[in-house]
């Protein structure tokens, strides 16, 4: 599910991407965010999803992996409040 996720979203489909790495980024957001949407049925209140942790020195890298994974989770119906 994440992997097909991401080759779509990249454009990807089934074919090999050019940037390989991007596509795992966004695997592994999707992995988490779909874990994270489990746990957020079990569990009552919030649910935290971390950035990567190679970001920690890019504000800006930081900040749009975050946008992007609130995303994924308003994709999913769950709202980041």
């Amino acid at each position: 599910d994440a992997i097909m996720y991401a080759k779509e979203a990249l454009g990807g489909g089934d074919a090999d991407l050019p940037d390989p790495q991007a596509e795992l980024n966004l695997a592994i957001d999707k992995l988490a965010v779909n874990l994270g949407a489990k746990l957020s049925a079990l569990v009552p209140g919030r649910v935290s999803t971390e950035v990567d942790i190679r970001l920690s020195y890019d504000t800006d890298a930081s900040v749009d992996r975050a946008r992007r994974i609130i995303a994924m989770y308003e994709e999913m119906g769950i709202d980041k409040s």
